[in-house]
């Protein structure tokens, strides 16, 4: 058997205080399959790099910009030489707000800001990079801060031209925004009750839509269906859930709305690509390696 220890999981050290690692990358090594709780920019400076993340691999140009999910697993391929700005910040603290918590769920796990395609938000991305990287470089007081503040910039660009993008013969229809605002909302209820059966009927149903037409309009904005989002916001809530030992897993699996643990294990498998067990075994441990290391 496995042990939990050996997945493919990356401890990200940051210096004492902080929750963001900037660093710039030479090494011609690849990275295998891994996966951290830190969200992870890769911007190559010089010379390509590759990013294999959520079954696609995608060859990074100079200059383009790879936003890799939190906890998505992902393996980096590097040429013979060359030079790559990494950063790592962690965001964890901020899922209560609404819509960072959503676009979490919606993105997909590799989003890449090609420079050759500027349509897609490149040049207020590489904005934001560049801002990012004189205070990096600056060290000034509210530093981190500024740099959160430009990791949110480019998070909004990544909804916007990502995921809501795919919605845009949508928002052309009339009531459109009033649609948009009852779908949303629907979110919201999936939130307060997701330790519930939820059913796409009764979603529907506190929508003010029928259930055709709310899995309809759902998938248009949203990007996905109904159910796949259901099942990522209750794999997330059991995260959140896991990370606390105090919490057994089958109290997790309920107070995240699975009415077994098989179905759970299952569930959060496919998501993971870990077991409840093994996530909880290996967070704990990265967060025992954090507290020894500061």
């Amino acid at each position: 058997m496995k042990n939990e220890f050996e997945l493919p999981y990356e401890s990200v050290k940051f210096k004492e205080g902080s929750h963001v690692k900037w660093f710039i990358n030479t090494e011609a090594d690849s990275y295998g399959a891994h996966w951290h709780v830190p969200m992870e920019i890769i911007m190559p400076l010089e010379n390509g790099y590759v990013v294999v993340c959520g079954g696609v691999r995608r060859e990074l140009n100079e200059g383009d910009i790879a936003l890799v999910a939190p906890g998505a697993v992902h393996e980096l391929e590097a040429p013979l030489w060359g030079r790559r700005l990494f950063l790592q910040a962690d965001l964890s603290c901020f899922t209560e707000i609404r819509e960072l918590d959503i676009l979490f769920s919606l993105l997909p796990p590799l989003v890449v800001f090609e420079k050759e395609h500027k349509e897609n938000g490149y040049d207020e991305a590489a904005r934001c990079m560049e801002t990012i990287h004189r205070e990096q470089v600056s060290g000034g007081f509210y530093g981190e801060l500024s740099v959160y503040a430009e990791l949110f910039r480019m998070l909004s660009l990544a909804g916007r031209y990502f995921v809501h993008a795919r919605a845009a013969d949508v928002q052309n229809r009339p009531n459109a925004r009033r649609y948009e605002e009852r779908i949303l909302s629907s979110c919201d209820y999936v939130n307060e009750h997701l330790s519930e059966p939820l059913t796409l009927e009764q979603a529907a149903r506190a929508s003010g839509f029928s259930k055709y037409h709310f899995a309809h309009l759902f998938r248009e904005f949203m990007g996905i269906s109904f159910y796949r989002y259901l099942n990522r916001k209750r794999i997330m809530n059991a995260q959140r859930l896991l990370a606390d030992p105090d919490c057994s897993v089958t109290e997790a699996a309920m107070q995240s709305g699975f009415t077994s643990i098989s179905s759970f294990n299952r569930m959060f498998r496919q998501i993971k690509g870990c077991t409840p067990t093994e996530y909880r075994g290996i967070y704990l441990h990265a967060q025992m390696t954090q507290t020894v290391s500061s």
